[in-house]
């Protein structure tokens, strides 16, 4: 998806150094504002599946730990640092299925800390 939207990106400015030459710039605002808009909200779902990934492998690891070397206070103390993490996420995010599954396995994580 990066890859098809950097390719886009560089068509995209392509055109609007043809526009600037016929002078028809003021037509190509929208797509170059469509462009932007679409590039911060990929930027913005990437950081929550890689916030995703890193909440994943932390709770990998502590369902790996066994009762000798569970620190209860630590294990909760990063739960709710990963759910503070989760609900640092941009608005725009927040309203997806993913983002609400994402929020609602940390909340879990965290309930099931002893």
């Amino acid at each position: 998806a990066c890859g098809a939207f950097a390719a886009e990106r560089a068509r995209c400015t392509d055109m609007v150094r043809l526009a600037s030459i016929f002078e028809c710039s003021p037509d190509m605002d929208v797509s170059t504002s469509l462009l932007a808009s679409v590039g911060v909200m990929l930027a913005n779902y990437q950081s929550m599946w890689m916030c995703a990934g890193e909440c994943r492998a932390y709770m990998a690891e502590a369902n790996n730990l066994s009762w000798e070397d569970l620190n209860a206070d630590g294990l909760e103390e990063n739960a709710r640092l990963i759910l503070t993490k989760v609900k640092q996420q941009p608005l725009e995010v927040k309203q997806s299925n993913a983002y609400q599954g994402l929020q609602r396995t940390a909340k879990d994580f965290l309930m099931t800390c002893p």
